[in-house]
């Protein structure tokens, strides 16, 4: 089973044009997961802050959070990826690229969390950006973090 339910009761942005579930349909097949359910909220910044705030201790906005399903096992794959609208559109227009493929990248990074992977250590910040090139140019939007220092930055 590959089931995403996405959370856009307020409504931030239209996600018809945003190939989320193709994309998880890619990532699962890649880590040859039976199943994956995915929870995907997308809120504002404020939302974000107040999250941030009492999950991670973090007072500010970020981009996005991710929690783990209760259920876990080698071969499935669940959880919750909150991502705020927000940031991505302040970050699409300051690297003058689409707010859709902003979004979907902080998709497929929540997803690579999820399944594991980290961003705090240079190392495995690479292997991450890695594989969030792969999918999101597989899905056919340019990835522009080429070069770009982002260790720990989510």
């Amino acid at each position: 089973m590959r089931d995403l339910q996405i959370n856009n009761e307020a409504n931030l942005i239209d996600t018809a044009s945003i190939p989320f579930k193709n994309v998880l349909i890619e990532i699962c097949n890649e880590f040859r997961l039976s199943s994956c359910e995915i929870s995907l909220a997308l809120i504002d910044d404020a939302q974000m802050h107040q999250l941030n705030r009492q999950f991670l201790a973090h007072d500010e906005p970020t981009d996005v959070l991710t929690f783990p399903g209760l259920e876990h096992s080698p071969d499935s794959l669940s959880g919750e990826i909150i991502i705020s609208v927000d940031t991505a559109r302040r970050c699409a227009a300051e690297w003058g690229t689409g707010v859709e493929g902003e979004l979907l990248l902080y998709f497929i990074h929540g997803l690579l969390h999820l399944l594991g992977y980290d961003d705090l250590r240079e190392s495995d910040a690479a292997r991450m950006r890695e594989m969030e090139k792969k999918f999101l140019e597989q899905a056919g939007f340019p990835y522009h973090f080429e070069g770009i220092d982002q260790v720990g930055e989510t």
